[in-house]
């Protein structure tokens, strides 16, 4: 196979782990979210955000995580 061949099998690859990912992390009762560690900002919420918190996605992603996490919280981390 060609570099060209294999760059896009791994391309493919990648976005078929992504995807799965994206599947599981909608579908659990649990949050999960990303935080950037720099701004503290939060970059993805799963839906499951709005039950916890009261929050949507959209609106979570919105704030940064010292809005929601107590100071005590954020000291352990």
């Amino acid at each position: 196979k060609s570099v060209l061949e294999k760059t896009r099998e791994e391309l493919q690859q990648q976005k078929d782990a992504s995807k799965r990912y994206q599947i599981l992390a909608e579908n659990l009762d649990e949050v999960i979210y990303i935080v950037d560690i720099n701004t503290l900002q939060y970059i993805y919420a799963s839906p499951s955000v709005t039950a916890t918190y009261g929050f949507t996605p959209e609106e979570l992603v919105k704030l940064t995580i010292d809005k929601i996490i107590t100071p005590r919280a954020l000291e352990e981390r």
